[in-house]
């Protein structure tokens, strides 16, 4: 039987959706790290560039003050390049924000060691002005066919099965590409499948359903929510256990009824399709306290 983690940490997109009911099927229907088992991506599989050019960048700095975002991380790269042998440095102006990158690189692996000078920086007065730093496409590059990205997908809500993010620790990168590989061996089998890059993780979902397909049920002050939809069941009956870098997570939970801690497999859930945004990552950075002191 194959090892799993406890998961210590919560996934969000859009408002994940309470399923009931359980599976004990407890057979993986994903290929776990050690090479065991069947077909969704995992660390050791690294999808090859289908070309030499640069996919990934390092950003470091997001300016969003209103009225000198341009001044603010123009500072940045200035004051950087005279503390710093750091070369590359390159700035991108939109219309309220500003954002600080380092460098191109073919793929997220190859940006780890710059990531790690950037976490570690330090001002001369002491601030970790890069401590929020990652790594991100090329502004402008999108990883993956148009038609399956989940923002242009139409519908109210679908059904994750799958995430993925890097983990350097464990040298796992390259989550996008991994992403839309598992994206594609599910088109190729049949299933209408798209995926979802945001900041940190990469989703992998099946369906679109209008919002017929899910009924909120309210009691007194709790409120739960179940799936009308048959396909949408469907979907969750074929793939019930959510792969998480492509082996099954166990989840630790308190048994409401019997009060006793139970170790489950973390299931598969519908969300909301996301609207299609520009980037969000102003919203990862703390841009106050400008001007910083260097």
């Amino acid at each position: 039987m194959q090892k799993t983690r406890l998961l210590t940490w919560v996934i969000v997109l859009g408002w994940p959706l309470w399923l009931g009911g359980c599976n004990n099927d407890k057979k993986p229907f994903f290929q776990t790290r050690s090479g065991t088992d069947t077909d969704t991506p995992t660390a050791k599989i690294w999808p090859k560039p289908r070309t030499s050019q640069e996919q990934y960048t390092l950003l470091l700095h997001v300016a969003s003050n209103p009225s000198g975002h341009k001044q603010q991380v123009l500072e940045y790269k200035t004051n950087t390049e005279r503390l710093t042998n750091w070369k590359g440095l390159y700035v991108v102006h939109n219309p309220d924000h500003s954002e600080l990158y380092w460098d191109k690189y073919a793929m997220t692996k190859d940006a780890v060691g710059n990531l790690k000078k950037a976490k570690k920086f330090r001002t001369p007065s002491g601030l970790a002005v890069y401590a929020k730093s990652i790594i991100v496409p090329l502004p402008g590059k999108d990883i993956g066919p148009a038609k399956w990205n989940l923002v242009n997908a139409d519908g109210r809500y679908t059904v994750v099965i799958a995430v993925f993010f890097d983990v350097p620790k464990e040298d796992y990168y390259n989550r996008r590409e991994i992403a839309v590989q598992y994206c594609r061996q599910l088109r190729e089998k049949g299933e209408k499948a798209f995926f979802h890059h945001g900041i940190s993780v990469s989703r992998v979902t099946i369906g679109t359903f209008d919002k017929s397909a899910i009924r909120t049920i309210r009691k007194g002050r709790r409120t739960r929510s179940e799936i009308r939809s048959q396909h949408m069941q469907a979907v969750v009956d074929r793939y019930p256990y959510l792969a998480v870098n492509g082996r099954q997570e166990i989840r630790t939970v308190l048994n409401p009824k019997t009060y006793t801690v139970e170790s489950l497999p973390q299931r598969t859930y519908p969300v909301e399709i996301p609207a299609r945004e520009e980037n969000n990552y102003a919203d990862a950075f703390d841009s106050s306290g400008y001007p910083q002191s260097w």
